[in-house]
């Protein structure tokens, strides 16, 4: 309401626009159906290589180590590495 009072804007209109653009406030993001199977391991047998996925593709790994591996492809450090 403030947004449409400062520019002097139609309410309906505005909340209209925002709505389209996926703009303003949003409720939480809940995402359903995907990577629910929890791989245990990746890659080489790295312990600290956990993901969700498949053997195949999509997935998505992280590696809570300090060291950089090859699981194929890199998964850095700390980092979260997705495939495709």
């Amino acid at each position: 309401r403030e947004l449409s009072d400062t520019h002097h804007l139609d309410l309906q209109v505005l909340q209209a626009w925002l709505g389209f653009l996926k703009l303003g406030k949003a409720g939480p993001v809940v995402v359903n159906g995907h990577y629910t199977a929890k791989m245990l391991k990746s890659g080489n047998n790295y312990e600290f290589i956990q993901g969700w996925g498949s053997p195949q593709t999509p997935s998505i790994v992280a590696n809570s180590s300090d060291n950089q591996v090859r699981i194929p492809g890199i998964a850095r450090p700390h980092g979260v590495t997705c495939h495709p």
